[in-house]
């Protein structure tokens, strides 16, 4: 279903693309490829806003966007965050969403689709993020992704939480696509647990065709 290419991962469907790139896509490289998408992007700060998708809005504070119209390319960086792309074929809606440990705690994704009042035949794409063998915290953010300790494995006094098995429970969505790529350990995406301030942000994006 996805394509390898260069800069990432492609997956084109009748109706909208969805790419996940790696850490040599730039912005520049996305417009060379695709010069007839419109990107548009956000102020992003872990937060649980949603936007709908606006000229500029890279100016906006933010962390989901979505669109109805065609050639909008909704764009996400990520550095171990969760992309999470979600296609509505009922509603035609694009959403692209920056889910971090934050956003996932504050159900991002959940009150996302809720304000949109989406179908319930949703696709939705997961990319590359941090998985849980490497997301190692402190019980204070352990529980406030996962007080029940459902989705921890406790190992030398760390937690290890699964940040994408919690966003998938918050939607109820058994199915999605995921690339199933850690961030943290595969050396051809950005990671900021593993580089720190030298990392730079993994670009993805879907789009209306």
């Amino acid at each position: 279903m996805f394509n390898e290419t260069e800069f990432g991962f492609e997956h084109k469907s009748s109706d909208h693309i969805i790419f996940f790139g790696n850490k040599n896509c730039t912005i520049e490289t996305l417009q060379h490829i695709y010069p007839h998408f419109e990107f548009r992007m956000l102020k992003q700060t872990h937060s649980d806003i949603l936007i709908q998708s606006t000229t500029g809005s890279d100016l906006i504070e933010a962390d989901a966007h979505w669109t109805t119209d065609k050639n909008i390319a909704l764009v996400i960086k990520t550095a171990d965050c969760i992309p999470a792309l979600i296609y509505d074929p009922e509603k035609q809606i694009a959403l692209a969403i920056h889910a971090g440990w934050r956003g996932v705690a504050n159900q991002i994704t959940k009150k996302s689709v809720l304000k949109l009042q989406t179908s319930d035949h949703l696709k939705i794409y997961l990319g590359p993020h941090i998985q849980q063998q490497s997301f190692a915290c402190d019980f204070d953010v352990k529980n406030q992704l996962d007080g029940s300790g459902k989705y921890t494995i406790q190992k030398n006094n760390k937690f290890y939480v699964d940040i994408k098995s919690i966003l998938l429970s918050q939607i109820n969505s058994p199915a999605y696509i995921d690339l199933n790529l850690d961030t943290v350990n595969n050396l051809n995406f950005n990671s900021y647990r593993r580089d720190k301030e030298n990392c730079g942000r993994n670009l993805s994006f879907i789009a209306k065709v």
